[in-house]
């Protein structure tokens, strides 16, 4: 049985460690320290009283928030009143000149409407014929020339195209004139000193064949 009273021999250790260095310290123990110890009162954190200061601090600073979010609602009221009354002023002047304008447009129809001239009304009538019982045509009037209205749909294409390419090649685009074909024209006859081509469209020879006649314009 082993023997629990016989001393502890400390572990050899290297010489140059610091397992040996502290080993050496605590065989040599320091010597007490010499000093005076002063008595040092004892300071309370909070002193008297600082709860009253923290509850007016705390009433102050939300008073303070209140009159800061008084002042910012009247800054935003003062903002926002300029802005709603002019989005209200164009509003105001829009509808004010949309009902002018549809007043002016009604008023322009109801005045000039009749004397308006429509394509059907300028274009030539249909001769008179006359048919037989079986509807065979038996007689057409000529006095004016042979007038019969045709479906565009009963043209060959080739003969609208070889139309358009000759007198208006703009036709399907053009708002009813050409101002290429103008100025294109109008250098040409300054050229050659008399009049070579012409710069009207399909629309303009149609006016003026139905309406303005063999005039100069």
């Amino acid at each position: 049985m082993q023997n629990n009273n016989q001393p502890t021999v400390p572990a050899k250790l290297p010489v140059h460690s610091r397992a040996a260095a502290a080993q050496k310290l605590d065989k040599h123990p320091l010597n007490n320290i010499r000093g005076v110890y002063y008595p040092a009162p004892h300071h309370n954190p909070n002193p008297n009283g600082w709860r009253t200061r923290r509850h007016f601090k705390r009433k102050y600073l939300h008073r303070s928030n209140q009159q800061y979010q008084a002042i910012d609602r009247i800054g935003t009221h003062w903002t926002i009143l300029p802005m709603a009354f002019g989005v209200l002023v164009i509003v105001v002047a829009v509808a004010s000149f949309l009902v002018t304008l549809t007043a002016a447009v009604e008023a322009t129809q109801t005045r000039y409407q009749p004397e308006v001239t429509t394509l059907a009304a300028i274009l030539p009538k249909d001769s008179l014929k006359m048919y037989d019982q079986h509807g065979t045509l038996i007689y057409q009037i000529a006095d004016q020339g042979l007038q019969t209205t045709v479906p565009l749909s009963n043209i060959s294409p080739n003969l609208v195209h070889a139309e358009v390419a000759i007198e208006d090649q703009s036709f399907w685009t053009n708002p009813g004139f050409d101002i290429t074909g103008i100025v294109r024209a109008a250098l040409a006859d300054l050229t050659h000193g008399h009049i070579v081509s012409g710069g009207s469209t399909i629309t303009q020879q149609l006016v003026k064949n139905t309406l303005v006649g063999n005039q100069d314009t």
